[in-house]
């Protein structure tokens, strides 16, 4: 990967301090879009605390908080119906927010939106109320949730460490018990086995199991259940695969590598594979597209654009086959992930302290 490139892809798409950055060229600059940026530029080891240009996003970002503590995209219209409800979204929106101010050294002592949730029993009725057949979607707020019981037993005041971690605790009693045992993933026994859905579900999950070192079990029926789902070229169920579900893949094996061996030297070829396809697949511009097309005589062969909005927002529409924000942050997070399960840890990148995405493991 050429880091100089990709370095010079991330100032193209940025506005200024006042408007952060676009998801890509093709569209505007939003929070999202401003905080995959932020994440890039940490997970690539530069130190955006200690940088004034980056420092100068904290106001802009600011701007977007919500008396709650949660954020919102001044510009995002809550009513307008989409794919993904508001329970998914203004969470979404937080969760990247808290990681990206984290990043640039923005701190809170208390998030008054998760007191809700905190009272015992709460917890165990919101986890009750998901629908566990479409787990990939319902893992999502899983892991929002997750994460902002670890962001505040690392930075909460008074009660609130403690209240957190009894959070957490009845969360993974929850998961413990609707596991299946047949994938090791969860949902999979209630929707006819869909092994895409169930690892992509799991990899926002598994990150916990690794922060607050629990046992994940059933390794080898999870290795098995995802091992089966590459393509020849190492992406994931075809051969131009997806940012994030690629990453799920590797995820998985981040995670269960500190548990077994278990077909290690396939997941090493195949893992292998995976980053000379991602590595082929940065174009030009220095960035990483969603999806990477298909090579033919060692060159791409043509794509008709195909857009995609991402989180289903206009102002996050894009060509998935041309760099963005989004996909350039999870190809990053995929190439250290693979080093890191090879053995070979990249000096160049560095991951998060808490389980959020970029959080590459305890150091």
């Amino acid at each position: 990967m050429n880091y100089k490139k990709l370095d010079r892809y991330l100032n193209n798409l940025y506005l200024g301090k006042d408007n952060g950055y676009r998801f890509s060229m093709q569209s505007e600059s939003t929070l999202l879009s401003t905080d995959f940026a932020v994440m890039c530029r940490f997970l690539m080891g530069q130190n955006l605390e200690a940088d004034q240009e980056s420092h100068g996003l904290i106001d802009a970002i600011l701007k977007h908080k919500e008396v709650d503590g949660r954020f919102i995209d001044n510009t995002f219209d809550i009513s307008i119906e989409r794919r993904h409800k508001p329970d998914y979204t203004i969470n979404q929106f937080t969760f990247f927010t808290l990681t990206s101010l984290d990043h640039l050294g923005v701190r809170f002592n208390k998030l008054p939106f998760m007191e809700e949730l905190l009272p015992v029993g709460k917890i165990s009725c919101w986890l009750e109320s998901l629908n566990w057949a479409t787990f990939w979607y319902e893992s999502n707020k899983i892991m929002f949730v997750m994460f902002f019981c670890a962001y505040l037993i690392e930075y909460g005041e008074g009660s609130l460490p403690e209240r957190a971690q009894d959070c957490i605790d009845e969360i993974f009693k929850a998961l413990d018990k609707r596991q299946d045992r047949e994938t090791g993933f969860w949902g999979t026994d209630l929707n006819n086995r869909d092994l895409l859905d169930g690892a992509c579900g799991a990899a926002h999950i598994f990150l916990f199991y690794d922060f607050f070192d629990r046992e994940i079990k059933y390794p080898e029926k999870i290795i098995e259940s995802t091992i089966c789902q590459h393509a020849d070229n190492g992406l994931l169920i075809n051969r131009e695969g997806g940012a994030c579900e690629d990453y799920d893949a590797v995820e998985i094996y981040l995670r269960l590598m500190r548990q077994t061996e278990y077909r290690k030297t396939d997941i090493n070829e195949i893992l292998t594979r995976m980053k000379k396809t991602i590595e082929r697949g940065q174009m030009s511009d220095g960035g990483f597209p969603y999806k990477i097309a298909e090579k033919k005589f060692g060159l791409f062969r043509e794509k008709k654009s195909q857009m995609y909005e991402y989180s289903s927002w206009e102002r996050m529409r894009t060509d998935m086959y041309k760099s963005d924000s989004w996909g350039t942050f999870f190809r990053v997070l995929t190439l250290a992930a693979i080093d890191i399960v090879a053995g070979t840890d990249s000096p160049s990148c560095r991951g998060y302290r808490l389980p959020g995405w970029g959080y590459l493991g305890k150091s």
